[in-house]
Formats: C-alpha cells, sequence, structure tokens
C-alpha cells in the first residue's frame, strides 16, 4: 500500500466512522416501539359485545364479552407459557373443571365462547396434568 492509499484509507475509515452511526441514528429515531404500559393495554374489536367483566393475573389477561345471544372470552397471554399442551376449559359451578374451551400454545388474543352458567377458566397442562393457572370471574 503506498503513502497516498493509506492516506486515502484513513480518511475512508474516518468517515464511515462518522456518518454510519449518524445514519444509524436517523434511520431508528422514528420507529414505535411500543412501551410497557401500551404492550400490557388490550384493545378489543367488539362489534355488537360489550364488556361485563375483566381480570387478569401473572400469567394471562381475559375480558368477557356479551352481547344478546352469546358470551365469549377474550384470554390474552402475557408472557409464553411454559407448557406445551395447555388448555382453556370452563369452570362450572362448582369450580371444577368443565366443557373443554380449546388449545393455547403461544402469546396471543385467543376468544372462546362460554356457557352461560361459566364461573371461571382453567389453563391446564394435559401432559403433566397440573393447573397452570385458574380465573374466577
Amino acid at each position: 500500500m503506498t503513502s497516498g492509499l493509506r492516506k486515502a484509507h484513513k480518511f475512508i475509515w474516518l468517515l464511515l466512522i462518522i456518518t454510519v452511526p449518524i445514519i444509524m441514528f436517523f434511520s431508528v429515531k422514528d420507529l414505535e416501539f411500543f412501551t410497557d404500559k401500551q404492550a400490557k393495554e388490550m384493545s378489543f374489536e367488539l362489534g355488537d359485545y360489550r364488556i361485563v367483566a375483566t381480570d387478569e393475573n401473572e400469567v394471562l389477561k381475559a375480558a368477557i364479552l356479551k352481547n344478546e345471544d352469546s358470551i365469549k372470552i377474550d384470554i390474552e397471554i402475557k408472557t409464553p407459557l411454559k407448557a406445551s399442551s395447555a388448555e382453556v376449559y370452563e369452570l362450572n359451578q362448582n369450580k371444577e373443571k368443565g366443557r373443554f374451551l380449546g388449545p393455547m400454545s403461544k402469546a396471543k388474543t385467543y376468544s372462546f365462547y362460554l356457557n352461560n352458567d361459566a364461573t371461571g377458566i382453567l389453563v391446564f397442562d394435559t401432559l403433566k396434568g397440573t393447573e397452570i393457572t385458574k380465573l374466577i370471574f
């Protein structure tokens, strides 16, 4: 490398050291990231449903929605479940495991239809036979 190439090489690297962080800053500054408050808020597409009750614990957040014909529950999983085979059940009048509602696998919002006599929900790990969490409303 000749002295002219060394000077050009040095100049180019100094220019890159200055411009790359500036370009990175301007490319990221307008991105909208969720704040903690926004991530915890739950948005519903209600349609003709109205929110009757809400409840949450450390694992999930749930809202009971009701219209003239049916009752449904929207469940948002806050943190990923450690169980690979989580299933949701209704709790009957005796607060025991009742009708199977459906499976849950990853952190997202799930919707299930409930019977009129449901008193809560139970998230159950079928492989281990253990209760993950229970919400009573």
